[in-house]
Formats: C-alpha cells, sequence, structure tokens
C-alpha cells in the first residue's frame, strides 16, 4: 500500500524533472528557402539551399550543404548555426563550390541569434552583407532563410520544392516580416571561421 501511495508523487517528480529540461535543439537539416534583401524591400538575390550534414566544432553544431540561386547563376557551400562565436546564429555562402580557399559570397546574422516560427515554419531573420571574394562588404542587406523541409529530399522532390519555396519568400514579406540591412556581422571572424569547418 505504501508503494502504490508513493506511485503519484514519483510520478509528479518526474514531470517536474521533465519540464526543468531545455528543449531539443532545433533541427537546421533540411530544404531551405533564403533571400537577400535591399534596403528599398527588393530581392537583391534568393534561391534554395540544402543542409545535409551537421557538424560538431568549438562553437556548437553548424550545419553544412549546398546553395543555388533562382536564376541558377551561383551555387556554392553553405553552412548555418554558431559558425564564429558559440552563441551566434550565422549563415555564410561560398561564391563557388571550392573549400579549400573559402571565397565568401554572403555573410549575415540572426537578429536575436535563434530561429523564429513563422505560419509553421522556422525563419532565420537577420542582416547580413553581399561580399567580394575576399570578403570586402559589397552590399549591406537583410538576410531571411525559411524552412521548407526537415528532410533533404531526392532530386526530383528537391525540384518541386525549389519552385513551391521561391513563393514563400515573397509571402512573407506581404506578411510584414522583419528585414533589417544595418547590423553587420564580423566578416572576418565568420570568413575565418568557415574557412576552418569547410576544409
Amino acid at each position: 500500500m505504501k508503494r502504490l501511495a508513493a506511485l503519484p508523487l514519483l510520478g509528479l517528480a518526474l514531470l517536474s524533472a521533465c519540464n526543468n529540461q531545455s528543449p531539443p535543439a532545433p533541427n537546421h537539416t533540411g530544404v531551405w528557402t533564403w533571400a537577400l534583401i535591399d534596403a528599398n524591400e527588393s530581392i537583391v538575390d534568393q534561391g534554395t539551399i540544402v543542409l545535409n550534414t551537421d557538424l560538431k566544432v568549438d562553437t556548437g553544431v553548424v550545419y553544412a550543404g549546398y546553395y543555388f540561386n533562382a536564376a541558377t547563376t551561383r551555387n556554392g557551400l553553405g553552412l548555418m548555426g554558431p559558425i564564429s562565436a558559440a552563441n551566434n546564429l550565422e549563415v555564410f555562402l561560398t561564391a563557388d563550390l571550392n573549400s579549400e580557399a573559402v571565397n565568401v559570397y554572403m555573410v549575415g546574422q540572426d537578429l536575436d541569434n535563434k530561429l523564429e516560427t513563422v505560419n509553421g515554419k522556422a525563419v532565420f531573420e537577420g542582416a547580413g552583407a553581399i561580399t567580394d571574394t575576399a570578403g570586402n562588404p559589397i552590399e549591406a542587406v537583410g538576410v531571411v532563410f525559411i524552412q521548407e523541409s526537415t528532410t533533404v529530399p531526392g532530386a526530383a522532390a528537391l525540384s518541386v520544392l525549389k519552385a513551391q519555396s521561391m513563393n514563400s519568400v515573397r509571402q512573407y514579406l506581404l506578411n510584414g516580416g522583419t528585414v533589417q540591412t544595418g547590423h553587420q556581422p564580423n566578416i572576418p571572424a565568420l570568413k575565418s571561421a568557415a574557412s576552418v569547418i569547410l576544409k
């Protein structure tokens, strides 16, 4: 009888312990739509990134993959996560597929260093810069990444997702999504850290 009386207390203790645990880390793996937006809220470039690898580095878990733009004029490697510092949420796109000598295309940092949920999708809302290949800023941009899928699709499914995902950014902007171009991430630190991660 005493054992049965203790069960509800044990259940409350376990429930309390579970409620005090931090939630699981967000899953960045999958397909994301991305857009770079200028101060006039015009889309400068946009595309799709597939994050298919998670890398454990000194700053935490950084997700890596490949991207291409909608115009199919640019592709390269991409990173998302705490690239240059443990509590940052950053993105980094290379200008090409060379992982030995990293040429920068774009860097960005989330405004509050955490993903938001908008219409049921994870969203990176930040600011950054399009750079020359050496990492010198050319244009300040707002940076938006919207997670379309948490799985890595095959080629046929990726084509369908790519076609559908281009509308996500337009819808996000029409619904009053955040676009800020003022804050600039630490480009040299991001380039240095990304060069080490991508090797």
